[in-house]
């Protein structure tokens, strides 16, 4: 469940406080997610740290199951790999379809299962309203419904900070692209209104139960490291292989 178990709050923690001139935005999450038994294998319980950078017009985020990094002027998405030591850079807009080997003798088929994977999308804003830490957060029920898999959260969201919609938006829609049952998810999911503070999520597929529990804790604008918003000298640059997406559900 590669791309799934992303969950919608690392999505939209790119709603974050527009930085001063000079000064880009950081955020930092935890994520937990509980162990589960899966076609009788076990994965044991998880914890991850997930932070992002952001300036207008690059985003790069870090840890958990996706690093990634988004040029809207260059307007290409990088997908890395740490472990492989490679980077594989997409053109936007992100087409799974289109990616797919026109010479392949399945393709047919795997553009019919990527209809089949289309999943629809619902947020719903209630009138429930807490205090997390120093911001007031709304809560949003939000539910996702695809042929193989369901995903239900609850998303606290606060409107305490300013927010940079065009950024957001961007690296949301790259993010869902690569996630079959995510397409079309974005606008959706663009009604709740600010910065993820906390999420609960209980993800259901081929009978499994996944639960994950994401909680921002930092946000704060400064200078990122150098190279944050480039792929890292000496890593191989790789084709995207769309089939990997597909064949994982998304994690």
């Amino acid at each position: 469940m590669r791309y799934v178990t992303l969950g919608i709050g690392i999505l939209c923690a790119l709603l974050a406080a527009i930085p001063p001139a000079g000064a880009d935005t950081f955020v930092r999450q935890v994520m937990h997610s509980d162990a589960f038994t899966m076609m009788g294998k076990t994965q044991p319980a998880t914890d991850d740290t997930i932070t992002v950078w952001f300036s207008k017009d690059r985003t790069a985020m870090s840890g958990g199951q996706m690093n990634a990094i988004l040029d809207i002027k260059g307007q290409k998405f990088y997908v890395l790999d740490h472990d492989a030591r490679s980077y594989s850079a997409i053109s936007l807009p992100i087409d799974l379809s289109a990616m797919l080997p026109a010479d392949d003798p399945n393709a047919g088929m795997l553009k019919q299962m990527l209809e089949m994977m289309a999943g629809s999308t619902t947020v719903t804003r209630t009138d429930e309203t807490r205090k997390i830490r120093s911001w007031n957060a709304r809560l949003y029920k939000v539910e996702i419904a695809s042929t193989f898999l369901s995903i239900k959260s609850d998303s606290w969201a606060t409107e305490d900070v300013d927010i940079d919609m065009n950024v957001y938006k961007a690296m949301q829609q790259a993010l869902f692209s690569l996630n079959p049952a995510l397409r079309g998810a974005a606008d959706e999911l663009a009604k709740i209104k600010g910065l993820i503070l906390l999420e609960e999520q209980t993800v259901t597929s081929m009978g499994t139960t996944m639960t994950s529990r994401r909680e921002t804790i930092e946000v704060r604008t400064g200078k990122p490291p150098a190279g944050t918003y480039s792929p890292p000298a000496g890593y191989e640059e790789k084709p995207f292989d769309p089939t990997e997406a597909m064949g994982h559900g998304g994690r």
